[in-house]
């Protein structure tokens, strides 16, 4: 992938994952709008439900039943009957004006509260007087006599709900005659409003703070306090009531739902979380693939050349010499020819060194590979490898033990070349001084090369281990080499249980190896 095509993948990428979000971010907020949108609606069907649920309770409650005796005259009785039916809205016609004086009336009320039902007597009486049609209020008069109670009555007034079911069913029964009225109080409980309000709001699962206002033609009736100052209720809604009249207007105030609403919404916000972070992590899971085999192909394509590289030199050394035997009379010349032989055989020597690297890179990663562990004494094993060392380069390599001697199982031949990749990495890439430490723990034995060379970048440290990678430089290629080799000391190391530790800063290298006694 050319870097043309890297930048334009990369902008595609970004629009897709940004059209994610956006589409998410929008479908949220759509949601929660719906979710506050469903509570305000809630609210409003919770006050108007209590309203209605309130006036309906205080009706049943001021329900008055005006009862003629059936012992009294029938003709009162039809008297009676035919008010009755002028009350409910049934006038008679081609009827002569009838008008009457009631001399007395009992009272039987259902909670037994004689001064209640009293003074719920004399709004019968002026709402018969006040309310009533004009035809009606023409036709007869109520007047409530003050004296003379021990006279009979001959009409009975009961007050509430119970007694006006009871008297329905004696009316059934009895042919009894009766006239039910209920009144509408002007003012309001408010506390009984407010509880009604907070169970309607509770059955629906709402709960937050508010203020009930009642108004009648723009005046406040309820002055109460509002203990809610230090909060904004900064929403309301009108009850729609069917018992209210025209100049009646009950208000509640709250505030608006929005912590509700995000918890309504909080699964489908949950959802579309995870939704985005699956499909924005695959694409980058996608894109760190790409990345990765971008560098693999970078690698591949280094390997190949440095394999090259390496095999080209010996193959050309080789070739010239065949040559030389072949075409410059070597043949006769024993001690020439000997010289080209050996030259021959040391270059198929280090091209067969080559192949079996590869080969065992190979075998690293399966379980084919089989260490043949042998009781060593380290410190002298690891001085050999540096005398030996110490022989192809000029630069100043030191060895120190602070142990004479040390026993432990490794497999020389891999051990051998763990020790050798790293003198020959810090040869190559490291400074004039190289130095080799050797340190017994109480479990384990600690080596330690270290080098004062450039360094190792930090971006490169944790890439160094992989196989086949170099630290890129180009297309120059200064130092032979495949790749391969910190990779097989990390490995071979790995397959001893132990562990191999880079740590790098510019002029100084170390690498520490630990090995289970």
């Amino acid at each position: 992938m050319n870097f043309k095509n890297e930048r334009v993948t990369l902008v595609l990428i970004s629009i897709t994952v940004l059209i994610i979000i956006a589409v998410q971010l929008f479908w949220n907020l759509k949601n929660y709008q719906q979710n506050q949108q469903y509570i305000h609606t809630e609210i409003q069907e919770s006050i108007d439900g209590a309203c209605e649920e309130y006036f309906s309770r205080e009706q049943k409650e001021t329900i008055y039943t005006i009862v003629e005796e059936p012992e009294k005259s029938k003709d009162y009785k039809k008297t009676v009957s035919k008010i009755s039916k002028s009350l409910l809205g049934l006038p008679t016609k081609n009827e002569d004006t009838i008008s009457f004086k009631i001399e007395s009336i009992e009272i039987s009320s259902d909670d037994k509260n004689y001064e209640q039902s009293k003074a719920l007597l004399d709004s019968i009486s002026t709402t018969l007087e006040d309310k009533l049609e004009t035809e009606i209020r023409d036709k007869f008069y109520l007047q409530k006599k003050t004296e003379n109670t021990n006279k009979n009555s001959n009409l009975k007034v009961y007050f509430g709900k119970s007694k006006a079911d009871s008297l329905r069913i004696q009316r059934e029964i009895n042919d009894i005659t009766s006239l039910m009225i209920s009144l509408n109080n002007k003012s309001i409980n408010y506390q009984k409003l407010d509880s009604l309000f907070k169970n309607q709001l509770g059955i629906k699962g709402i709960n937050t703070d508010f203020y009930i206002e009642h108004k009648r033609n723009d005046s406040i009736l309820n002055n109460v306090e509002r203990t809610l100052s230090n909060k904004k209720l900064n929403a309301s809604t009108i009850a729609k009531s069917t018992f209210l009249k025209l100049e009646d207007k009950i208000t509640v105030y709250y505030q608006k739902p929005n912590g509700l609403a995000i918890k309504r919404s909080s699964f489908g916000i949950l959802l579309s979380l995870l939704l985005s972070i699956v499909i924005i992590g695959s694409i980058f899971y996608l894109v760190a693939i790409i990345k990765k085999q971008k560098e693999l192909a970078l690698i591949k394509n280094d390997l190949i050349s440095n394999i090259t590289h390496e095999f080209k030199t010996p193959i050309t050394t080789i070739s010239a010499a065949i040559e030389g035997i072949t075409n410059f009379n070597a043949i006769n010349d024993k001690e020439k020819t000997n010289k080209y032989l050996a030259i021959s055989s040391n270059q198929i020597l280090k091209l067969q060194t080559m192949v079996e690297k590869l080969l065992e890179t190979a075998l690293l990663d399966s379980e084919k590979l089989l260490l043949q562990k042998e009781p060593t004494d380290i410190v002298e094993f690891v001085e050999k490898i540096v005398q030996r060392h110490k022989h192809l380069t000029q630069k100043q390599i030191l060895y120190t033990s602070h142990t004479k001697e040390l026993t432990i199982n490794i497999d020389r031949f891999h051990m051998e070349n763990v020790v050798s990749n790293l003198l020959d990495n810090a040869i190559k890439y490291g400074g004039s001084s190289i130095e080799l430490t050797m340190n017994p723990l109480p479990k384990a034995i600690q080596l330690i090369v270290t080098d004062n060379g450039k360094g190792i970048d930090k971006n490169q440290q944790q890439k160094i281990f992989e196989k086949f990678y170099r630290v890129p430089k180009g297309n120059t290629h200064n130092v032979k080499g495949f790749g391969i080799g910190l990779y097989y000391v990390q490995k071979i190391i790995e397959k001893h249980n132990g562990t191999v530790e880079l740590n790098s800063k510019p002029s100084l290298t170390i690498f520490k190896i630990l090995l289970p006694k």
